[in-house]
């Protein structure tokens, strides 16, 4: 896979149906194992540290701008420092 840049892989993510999700220190790209990896553009340039699965589907996404509940191909929640999120 080729993801523009130079960016730093910080976390990987094998979702069970194939899905790769790979957040690097300029974003989050995914894609199935067999194909290109696109950018998610919610995500922007966030440096992105860790990816999760969630207990109630999705993943939990964590960044430096936050903590991100993606389900159902979009953010569903978001929790930053205007939540109360310590930096």
């Amino acid at each position: 896979w080729r993801i523009p840049g130079e960016p730093r892989m910080r976390a990987l993510h094998l979702d069970p149906d194939g899905t790769l999700w790979v957040g690097v220190s300029q974003g989050l790209f995914r894609g199935a194992l067999d194909s290109e990896l696109v950018p998610v553009e919610a995500f922007g340039a966030a440096e992105i540290s860790t990816i999760r699965a969630a207990r109630a589907g999705g993943l939990w996404i964590g960044s430096d701008q936050g903590v991100v509940r993606w389900h159902e191909n979009r953010a569903q929640q978001r929790i930053g420092m205007a939540e109360g999120l310590g930096s």
